[in-house]
């Protein structure tokens, strides 16, 4: 008498893995083939599928082609979810030559280079001065990677990281002060004072000082 069996069937045995395969059974599996699965899956109707898809071909990109897929991810109008993923995945692999290549990356590498920079301080940290010393001044006010990567920095090696502060050159190096005045990284990296525009409450605090003189005038 024959047995069934009531195991759950494996993702090989999905319909969803055999779309999977049958888009590269289409479009293909080399360097060349993932810009052209890339638009495949951006047209798909399903959300889900679009998704789980697109995640899956970032993390089989940077296996093929790390080098060749950078550029893709560095143009205009990516998606900054993607270009994360994609750097931080090859970062994983490959320390090294994925800072190597973002360094080299022409435009655009100065955003995801913001974007990675505490991701890079926790797999690489001796990168952080180099790459901080080349980043421009952030248009951002309240940008603060460069400083928190130090911290970062900081809480691994604190007498490494001031060094690498006080050696910083370029348009950062007013943001990171190494003044270690207690034994936590996190208190001995403090950004600079800068002159910052009025909170709505400092401003509603000093018209309530001035009302309150103006009553004890009269």
């Amino acid at each position: 008498m024959a047995t069934t069996s009531n195991s759950a069937p494996t993702f090989e045995e999905s319909a969803l893995f055999a779309e999977w395969r049958a888009l590269h059974e289409q479009y293909g599996t080399n360097a060349r083939a993932m810009p052209r699965l890339y638009a495949a899956i951006s047209d798909l109707k399903d959300r889900f599928r679009r998704q789980a898809f697109r995640a899956a071909l970032i993390s089989e990109w940077v296996q093929v082609d790390a080098p060749g897929g950078l550029p893709f991810f560095l143009g205009k109008g990516r998606d900054e979810t993607q270009r994360r993923q994609f750097f931080e995945e090859w970062l994983a692999r490959d320390p090294r030559l994925a800072v190597d290549a973002l360094l080299a990356g022409g435009a655009g590498w100065e955003q995801m280079a913001r974007e990675c920079l505490k991701k890079i301080a926790q797999v690489t940290p001796e990168r952080v001065p180099e790459i901080a010393a080349r980043l421009p001044k952030s248009d951002n006010y309240w940008e603060r990677e460069v400083h928190q990567a130090f911290v970062i920095l900081a809480e691994r090696d604190l007498v490494s990281a001031q060094k690498a502060a006080e050696a910083l050159t370029g348009a950062n190096r007013d943001f990171v002060r190494a003044d270690a005045v207690r034994d936590r990284g996190r208190d001995a990296f403090q950004p600079q004072r800068r002159d910052r525009p009025p909170r709505l409450r400092d401003t509603r605090r000093n018209a309530c000082r001035q009302m309150r003189r103006t009553r004890n005038i009269v």
